[in-house]
């Protein structure tokens, strides 16, 4: 009979199935999980074996809808690109190459659903497994790593898991948490758009469309809504509301009519919110750019990269980067600025708020009546964004100083970055804490207290405190919380000091 796990996460279109357990080459591991409350599709997947021994050792992966406890009606399946040759120690995961799932796989909210993961061979070696627990004499025969993007959330119970050192997680330490980030209160994003549009943008792409939409509307009340969409899942929790979730491997991009001319000699500006895994590891990746038309396009607003990790520009054809430099964190949300003087030939860069410096060009940028792009390059074939990016807006004056006398005491760039809220917590780091219970723990920031809660139903809750409320110190906290058996879900809130 397989092990079970309880799955709960908000909208995703990536997972990673971790195949493992003692069995032979034809055994079939199967897990349960649960929906959150948005719908999704699983468009990308990732597999990983525990000693599969075999050179090209395929496993198919079918996902069913639950019946009465047990797997039911079949909605879906893919198969794992073959896996490199050579064993592999047992306790080290080995990840099978990426595959894309088109169109995906369509998931109901607030529905349990089933994995079913088998050898799609039937050789005499391949067969996957692993050493006992350390902990408990029981195999564990399969294990779920769910990735969510950054801002999202999703929680592991420990509803008959085994334990194994290896794959650590919450809840009873059965499951491993891959890009785990916390469950984020996104709420604030009527008021936020109210904000925005107040400021009269030219476009405005908030992406709230459903997951399986095709189309980025242009949030202004504008008529530039998106011409073409690639690769690109709605649906993730953002910085307000929902946000569009981009991946290199799926060649993720927006494609929008044209919006300005930046050579025009007229001011504008470009703000976006945006959170990455790799901003410390990843390359180069286009946030906003522009297509050649009757002249060279630019990207307008990147990431450097690796090794630089810092938001500019590459009008000019040449890097531009603010004076001032900070440091860059990944899962974590940025408020990203660029302005253009055309007094100055200047280019200026804030980021959460703060104004990072400025880059003087020797004359305009170059004029293009092209498309706009969202996610990558201008010519949709690399410098792919890898994570989340939410709240896009385009304007035709200068954000930091809207009146245009030079004087950017009237800046609005500080107004459309309030205090943070929840969305902008780091993740409760999990660990163990003796045999019954787990400590929450997570570095505070001066000026703020934080509360512990949690809940059995995130639907109806109520959330109940855990702990004393904590005075930050700019020191790392912990609560420890005991596992009771049941699954409860955690959060973390933080308020400014009055």
């Amino acid at each position: 009979s397989p092990a079970r796990a309880d799955v709960f996460f908000d909208s995703f279109n990536e997972i990673t199935v971790s195949a493992i357990g003692g069995g032979s080459t034809s055994s079939h591991f199967a897990s349960d999980f649960r929906t959150g409350s948005n719908p999704t599709t699983v468009t990308l997947a990732r597999f990983l074996t525990i000693n599969a021994d075999s050179a090209e050792q395929q496993f198919t992966v079918r996902i069913l809808k639950d019946e009465a406890g047990l797997p039911g009606e079949d909605i879906g399946a893919f198969t794992t690109l073959p896996k490199v040759a050579g064993a592999i120690p047992d306790t080290e995961p080995e990840t099978v190459p990426a595959v894309a799932i088109s169109p995906g796989i369509g998931l109901e909210a607030d529905t349990t659903y089933w994995f079913d993961v088998f050898p799609n061979t039937d050789t005499t070696e391949g067969g996957f497994r692993i050493p006992q627990s350390e902990e408990t004499t029981v195999p564990l025969e399969y294990s779920v790593v769910v990735t969510a993007p950054p801002g999202g959330g999703f929680r592991l119970s420990q509803d008959g898991g085994a334990s194994y050192p290896v794959y650590t997680g919450p809840f009873g330490l059965a499951y491993q948490l891959e890009g785990f980030t916390g469950r984020s209160d996104n709420s604030g994003g009527d008021a936020y758009a109210a904000l925005v549009n107040a400021d009269k943008p030219v476009a405005y792409y908030r992406f709230e469309e459903a997951a399986e939409a095709v189309e980025a509307a242009d949030s202004s009340g504008g008529t530039h809504n998106s011409v073409a969409v690639n690769g690109v899942s709605f649906g993730h929790p953002g910085r307000y509301g929902s946000a569009a979730f981009f991946a290199s491997e799926l060649q993720s991009y927006v494609n929008l009519p044209f919006l300005l001319d930046p050579g025009s000699g007229s001011p504008f500006s470009i703000e976006a919110w945006t959170n990455s895994p790799l901003f410390t590891t990843g390359p180069d990746a286009v946030i906003v750019a522009q297509k050649d038309d009757g002249g060279t396009g630019r990207s307008i607003l990147y990431y450097t990269g690796s090794g630089n990790d810092q938001f500019g520009s590459f009008l000019k054809g040449t890097q531009r980067l603010g004076t001032e430099t900070i440091t860059v964190a990944d899962n974590t949300w940025y408020h990203v600025v660029l302005t253009y003087s055309p007094a100055d030939f200047t280019l200026r860069f804030y980021v959460n708020g703060v104004p990072l410096g400025e880059s003087i060009l020797d004359s305009h940028p170059e004029s293009s009546v092209g498309g706009w792009v969202i996610g990558s390059h201008k010519g949709n074939a690399g410098q792919f964004v890898n994570g989340l990016i939410d709240e896009v807006a385009v304007y035709d004056y200068r954000l930091d100083d809207p009146n245009g006398d030079g004087n950017t005491a009237d800046s609005r760039v500080t107004a459309h970055y309030p205090v943070p809220v929840a969305a902008d917590l780091p993740p409760l780091a999990i660990s163990p804490s003796g045999a019954a219970s787990v400590a929450l723990s997570f570095p505070t920031a001066t000026g703020f207290t934080y509360q512990v809660s949690s809940t059995s139903s995130l639907a109806q809750g109520p959330w109940i405190a855990e702990g004393a409320t904590i005075t930050g110190d700019g020191q790392e906290h912990a609560v420890t919380v005991p596992r009771d058996g049941q699954s409860r879900f955690y959060r973390l809130t933080r308020t400014p000091v009055p």
